[in-house]
């Protein structure tokens, strides 16, 4: 079944490959990769598959190869590739048995993986005609009705915000952030399993203030967990190979004991479980 096409994806450019259709009936997407045994994106063991292209161009991006709707070049390695849904299963199943002894499963992420709807769309119906669990990790920049239509049959949502102030976040993101609160809103109307995740980021978006109007809006929606991700330079070895500037490398990282006292005192006031990573 064709969702959408290419024309209703919500894009700055897009590689033609991207959602390609086989005859009609095979349906390819772009990927820069797939991690088995993460544990850290949805419940239990999971496998994450990393789709390529994003609208935001975040500039703490551990995975900057995740930003480009092209296949690229990254050092003296080829960054994405072609897959069909049947290539991303068979490795997918592997592990099933694992993501039954742990309540794990798939897990969608990005780049954003409601860029390529059709993909994601025919990804998530046959981990469920496996009965495989998916989780998605979306920022939400995405139009309502393809939203809607993909997130409302996933088993949990990881959902992204970044910055609560409009402005800031198209200062610094390039994108506003009317449409990403606008979906949650939506979303949480359908009583679905949402996760808000924050990366904290020094300098950025690790006010009090950033983080207590994150967990009020969630409180206000009817969200009832807040994840906070502390900064890290994991992958700022990669700007390098992509030939791209990495700008955050002065900024110190918050310490964890911080964040844990924000979270503390947030968790006092609103009915809202929040963890540290």
């Amino acid at each position: 079944m064709i969702l959408y096409g290419e024309q209703s994806i919500i894009q700055i450019s897009c590689n033609k490959n991207v959602e390609k259709m086989k005859n009609n009936s095979e349906i390819e997407g772009l990927i820069f990769n797939i991690q088995r045994y993460s544990i850290h994106d949805g419940p239990g063991i999971r496998t994450i598959v990393f789709l390529k292209g994003c609208p935001m161009v975040c500039p703490w991006c551990s995975n900057p190869e995740s930003q480009s709707f092209e296949i690229e070049q990254m050092g003296n390695e080829q960054v994405g590739r072609i897959v069909s849904v049947d290539d991303v299963m068979n490795i997918v199943k592997r592990d099933k048995p694992f993501y039954k002894k742990s309540g794990g499963g798939l897990t969608i992420s990005g780049g954003e993986p409601l860029m390529q709807p059709t993909f994601t769309k025919e990804l998530i119906d046959e981990a469920h005609n496996n009965d495989i669990n998916v989780a998605v990790e979306t920022s939400g920049f995405q139009k309502w009705e393809i939203v809607k239509e993909i997130l409302k049959i996933v088993d949990y949502i990881l959902y992204d915000i970044k910055i609560m102030d409009s402005k800031l976040h198209k200062e610094i993101l390039k994108v506003n952030n009317d449409l990403i609160l606008q979906n949650i809103k939506k979303l949480s109307c359908l009583n679905k399993q949402i996760v808000v995740r924050v990366p904290i980021i020094p300098g950025y978006n690790d006010s009090y203030e950033n983080l207590y109007e994150t967990a009020e809006f969630c409180h206000n929606n009817r969200i009832k967990e807040l994840h906070f991700l502390p900064y890290h330079q994991f992958g700022v070895h990669k700007y390098k190979k992509l030939n791209r500037e990495y700008t955050l490398n002065n900024i110190e990282t918050n310490s964890k004991e911080t964040i844990l006292n924000y979270a503390k005192e947030i968790q006092d006031k609103y009915d809202i479980i929040i963890k540290v990573h």
